[in-house]
């Protein structure tokens, strides 16, 4: 059995996989942790969740169910303060969202 530390360790570790039902299910699994915990956030931001979830947004070809994962996810950790929202906005995040609400996106995503 894994090691509470383990699990979110593996679950970012899924998140580099090349196989989209490992990924979606890591920030499936991510997204539940960190909403209404900060001490789950803050452990997720110090495993260096941010760059990880930046980079599925900014790739054209991620598929729709993991953008909102990871849109939901960058919501959540945004609530957690100025340094995370910093490091957000530095990481490329806003620029990866603002290209998801273009006209013709995906409905999903503009909910998101």
């Amino acid at each position: 059995m894994a090691t509470t530390q383990q699990q979110p360790v593996q679950q970012i570790q899924q998140l580099q996989s090349t196989n989209p039902v490992e990924v979606y299910s890591a920030l499936r699994t991510i997204k539940n942790a960190i909403i209404g915990s900060n001490a789950k956030k803050t452990l997720y931001y110090q495993l260096q969740i941010i760059p990880h979830v930046s980079s599925l947004l900014a790739l054209d070809d991620t598929d729709v169910q993991i953008r909102v994962q990871a849109t939901t996810i960058v919501s959540s950790l945004a609530h957690k303060g100025e340094d995370v929202a910093q490091q957000l906005v530095d990481g490329g995040v806003m620029e990866a969202l603002i290209g998801q609400v273009m006209p013709g996106t995906d409905a999903a995503l503009m909910e998101a």
